[in-house]
Parts: C-alpha cells; structure tokens; sequence
C-alpha cells in the first residue's frame, strides 16, 4: 500500500486539471483494502472518501479533495 498527501490527481483522469487530494492510497490487494478501510473507520473516520478506478471519468468541481482517495493499483 502507498499513501500519498497533498498529492496530484493529474494522472488520474483524462480532463487533465491539477487537482489535489488531500490523502491519495493506492492498495493492490485484498488486504490491503481491507487494512485501509479499518483505518477510515478510526484514524480517517472524520474525512470524505472516494473509492477511484482508471478514474478517466472523473471532474472535480474545485482544485483540491480535503478527503481520501483510495485507488486500486
């Protein structure tokens, strides 16, 4: 699992906007998903979260997420 703060989300859709999220994990299994959601249910469990695939379909409305973004790697 990585995790990331502050960091772009450029790379992540097709529009191409420099959005940035306050927390971006990509996890690449099971339990690794599973370990993250435990941790938005304590440590995060006060900030929004985005579960993303390819995320080619995704516009942001402002230039930043204040939540997570989890991302299946």
């Amino acid at each position: 699992m990585k995790h990331y703060t502050n960091h772009s989300l450029k790379e992540l859709h097709t529009f191409g906007m420099d959005v940035r999220a306050a927390h971006l994990v990509e996890y690449a299994s099971v339990d690794e998903l599973c370990a993250l959601l435990e941790k938005l249910r304590g440590e995060w469990k006060e900030l929004p979260y985005l579960h993303i695939g390819g995320g080619s379909n995704l516009l942001f409305a402002s230039d930043s997420y204040a939540g997570v973004i989890l991302h299946s790697a």
